[in-house]
């Protein structure tokens, strides 16, 4: 199970020991900002040397875990709203930590990016968030969005209930 927080740390300058697969994680999340030779660099660019020092690697073990993953789209996720790699081989999405490094229940999953499943993953995941105790979390989410995706998420979350289950008889036995 990859360590998400572990992988933030290193991913923001701490220096920790990782996995092989949290190491791969943050080689595909810096990759796109690696120094290539001959061009010059950005001001959020970072050498292959940094990332080996982070890493306590070589730089060659840098470039053979860079080497060795798969070809992948950097998209934002629709559940999480973070970063995701979408193999371009078969369209399943990579391992991805949620905003609270947990993860994200799009990883794993093939990505299809019509909007009526995003909808429908984004009620999922803030039904989630609320039943593990994040109603803050939810919260702060939902004051963020546009009111034009709120409505969006609103109809997706109230055509989820079941006919058959009144889920707010808790506020007609209050009553």
């Amino acid at each position: 199970m990859t360590d998400w927080f572990a992988v933030s740390c290193v991913l923001n300058g701490t220096r920790l020991p990782l996995t092989p697969d949290e190491r791969k994680a943050v080689v595909r999340r810096l990759e796109h900002r690696l120094i290539n030779h001959g061009e010059p660099p950005r001001l959020t660019d970072v050498t292959v040397e940094r990332v080996a020092e982070l890493l306590g690697c070589t730089t060659r073990t840098v470039e053979r875990i860079k080497q060795s993953l798969p070809q992948a789209d950097r998209l934002s996720c629709p559940i999480c709203r973070e970063d995701m790699w979408v193999l371009l081989e078969d369209g399943i999405v990579e391992a991805h930590p949620d905003t609270f490094y947990q993860r994200c229940p799009m990883s794993g999953e093939v990505f299809e990016a019509d909007w009526e499943v995003e909808l429908a993953n984004t009620a999922v995941w803030l039904s989630q968030r609320l039943k593990a105790g994040d109603v803050l979390g939810v919260w702060e989410y939902l004051e963020t969005v546009q009111t034009s995706h709120l409505r969006r998420v609103l109809v997706a979350a109230l055509a989820g209930f079941s006919d058959e289950v009144d889920p707010f008889s808790w506020l007609k036995e209050a009553a």
